[in-house]
């Protein structure tokens, strides 16, 4: 135990606040910066850098003893795997100046219509085909119930049930097995629906909350429902409103809410998050997370049978957020120490062949070795065991010479303090990792060990 006092500062933490990752949309991180000296920081620089640019550089005043959280944003100009640091400046200790993470923007998000009814999915393909750049984003498919089964889903990041009247037992436990492995579903209802089979089927085996019944009429629209209240603390709204004015932002986003004639009743439940609301309090959209996915479940047809809420300026933005949410990989954001033995988990679409093989990683310093997938794997997804995990920074899963993963290693936060212990707590660290009391002997510094 010494007596000189030591002072680091430490890149502690990147919070990542999006769920969502777009080419030319922001997101937002908050970097936690820590001051382990006794000396106040004025002006402290922390820097924040993408792709091995720096993109944006802030000042600071970080207490002695205290942390300073930092925001920071920025708007990424390409697609796939995009790596980056917060990086604090040079002092005594540099392993801890940078704090590293990856995101992961789709190029193209492959999606799965599943419909007996053609003319009712009409809207939802336009939304997601309505211009240039939403033509390039999506690669739609469609296909009949009766062809579900049948159909390789790992191909698929999100699945679009619409206008279904029924599921048989193999047909839910197939959509079931999507959903949990991670696909992400957007589910619609139709005008014959079969309420008791999707109570005693579908949502049985889903384990999600069943409908109750159905309000309203097709063919009266002198009364109507509307939206009642909204999350706009959901990551499908993050981005979605751009406030023009301080005042239009302390009263916060308005939404133009559509006349809804017929709708099916539904409340989430335990497991389920009303996102939306109707006047009459019933839930209008639900996410449900289930598995490694998510699922979200509408009360409405997309169809101006039961409301006109396809032609409302909502539409088009909550279809195209709602497909980017499903499609998202929360457990990319996943931190990882340096040191641990970690477990990587790939879908099996970014594999591709069923044979797996030729896989590397790659360590930042230029290290490589063969990996190969653990036993007992579930269909649709691989996990990896990465053993070598001693060098800090951004690692690559490769094939073929191709990019198909990445991942951060950060040194764990302890070890940025070095501050120094009393002998309490010296006594205390020794004996919690199984030295003997009786082993332990304090001296002063000009004293000679008992022999």
């Amino acid at each position: 135990v010494g007596q000189a006092s030591a002072g680091n500062v430490a890149a502690e933490a990147v919070k990542i606040m999006n769920k969502i990752f777009e080419k030319d949309r922001p997101f937002s991180l908050e970097a936690t910066i820590r001051n382990y000296g006794s000396t106040p920081l004025r002006n402290y620089t922390v820097s924040f850098y993408l792709d091995g640019k720096r993109v944006m550089q802030k000042s600071v005043d970080i207490p002695p003893d205290g942390v300073s959280i930092v925001p920071f944003s920025t708007v990424p100009k390409r697609t796939g795997y995009l790596s980056g640091y917060v990086q604090c400046e040079p002092d005594q200790i540099d392993s801890d100046n940078e704090r590293y993470f990856t995101i992961y923007i789709p190029e193209k998000t492959d999606i799965l219509f599943v419909t007996n009814s053609p003319r009712d999915i009409s809207y939802l393909q336009l939304a997601l085909t309505a211009d240039e750049r939403s033509r390039s984003s999506y690669a739609i498919e469609s296909i009949d119930l009766s062809k579900l089964l049948m159909t390789p889903l790992s191909r698929y990041d999100v699945m679009i049930i619409c206008s279904v009247k029924s599921f048989s037992e193999a047909e839910a436990e197939r959509i079931k097995q999507f959903v949990t492995e991670g696909g992400g579903i957007l589910l619609f209802p139709g005008v014959d629906l079969d309420i008791s089979q999707y109570t005693n089927g579908f949502s049985r085996r889903l384990k999600i909350a069943p409908f109750t019944g159905r309000t309203g009429s097709l063919t009266d629209r002198s009364s109507f429902l509307s939206f009642g209240s909204i999350d706009f603390a959901h990551p499908i709204f993050s981005g979605m409103f751009e406030a023009k004015s301080m005042e239009k932002k302390a009263r916060g986003p308005s939404i133009e809410s559509p006349h809804i004639y017929m709708t099916l009743e539904y409340q989430p439940g335990a497991t389920g998050q009303s996102i939306i609301r109707l006047s009459n309090g019933a839930s209008f959209l639900t996410e449900y997370k289930i598995g490694n996915g998510k699922l979200l479940l509408n009360s409405v047809s997309p169809t101006l049978d039961w409301s006109d809420f396809p032609v409302k300026g909502i539409f088009v933005p909550l279809v195209r957020r709602s497909v980017s949410y499903l499609a998202s990989l929360d457990h990319r954001l996943e931190e990882h120490l340096a040191g641990d033995e970690i477990t990587l988990t790939l879908p099996q679409k970014a594999l591709g062949a069923s044979q797996i093989s030729g896989i590397v990683h790659k360590s930042p310093d230029g290290e490589e070795e063969m990996i190969q997938p653990s036993a007992g794997e579930r269909s649709g997804e691989r996990a990896f065991t990465i053993k070598r995990t001693n060098v800090p920074g951004i690692h690559k899963i490769v094939r073929d010479n191709q990019l198909i993963s990445s991942f951060s290693l950060n040194v764990d936060p302890r070890e940025s303090d070095i501050r120094r212990m009393t002998v309490d707590e010296a006594v205390k660290w020794l004996t919690l990792n199984g030295m003997r009391s009786d082993a332990i002997q304090t001296i002063h510094p000009n004293e000679r060990p008992d022999v």
